[in-house]
């Protein structure tokens, strides 16, 4: 079975389409490449505006007792103007 993926416009479509939060999380995973642990495990204080950075961590959860945790492994995204809009960033 081959597997496949949205297209762009397919993409556009489902983010549009979708009610807050989740087009933000969409956008965000959808146009920096998170996975979706690292969108989840995005905060604020995760985001530079200034050098229009993103630090990601994972974030992993046991369904069992509904506990998540952030891991210490990370990495660093840069972030284009087009997200800038759905983090609702300041001018930078």
């Amino acid at each position: 079975m081959e597997h496949r993926s949205f297209s762009d416009e397919e993409t556009r479509r489902v983010i549009a389409a979708a009610p807050e939060p989740f087009s933000t999380i969409m956008a965000l995973t959808a146009v920096l490449g998170l996975r979706i642990g690292e969108t989840l495990g995005l905060r604020i204080a995760d985001i530079d505006f200034a050098k229009k950075l993103i630090r990601a961590r994972a974030l992993t959860c046991n369904a069992e007792d509904w506990f998540c945790e952030v891991q210490s492994q990370q990495r660093r995204l840069a972030y284009a103007k087009r997200t800038r809009s759905a983090l609702a960033c300041p001018s930078a």
